[in-house]
């Protein structure tokens, strides 16, 4: 329990909110971030300490971001590739109607690269739905 207070303490403190000077006017922002600010402008200045933490804090959060990107992508090409698996399987199961396979919405994902090689999702509906508006799409 005063693990949990100590923790919640750090957090807070993390959070509020502090006045510094942004060249010729204060700015209101979190601890944290004035913290890294410093940090930041101080390995521009050329102190070796703050420019090892800094780029050691940079490599970290970019390996972090990277790891969840990849993991998203991962997920998002398995539910593509079973649901091409899937729409194969019906397409052999089914003779010569089509009823079931247009029956169902059919979301086709569409990977799209951003700034920085981020990868973005977007779902495409093969068949229009006047009931679900939010999936329907061209």
């Amino acid at each position: 329990m005063l693990n949990e207070e100590r923790l919640k303490g750090i957090v807070d403190e993390a959070y509020r909110d502090i006045t510094v000077r942004d060249w010729d006017r204060n700015v209101t922002i979190p601890m944290a971030q004035a913290v890294v600010r410093y940090l930041a402008v101080n390995a521009a200045r050329g102190l070796h300490r703050s420019q090892r933490l800094f780029a050691e804090m940079l490599a970290t959060t970019e390996r972090q971001n990277k790891e969840l990107e990849d993991e998203w992508f991962s997920t998002a090409l398995d539910y593509k590739i079973e649901w091409e698996r899937e729409l194969d399987r019906r397409k052999r199961s089914v003779s010569s109607s089509v009823s079931s396979i247009s029956s169902v919405a059919l979301l086709n994902p569409i990977f799209r690269f951003g700034r920085r090689g981020r990868c973005r999702l977007s779902v495409a509906s093969r068949y229009r739905f006047a009931a679900c508006p939010s999936i329907s799409g061209g």
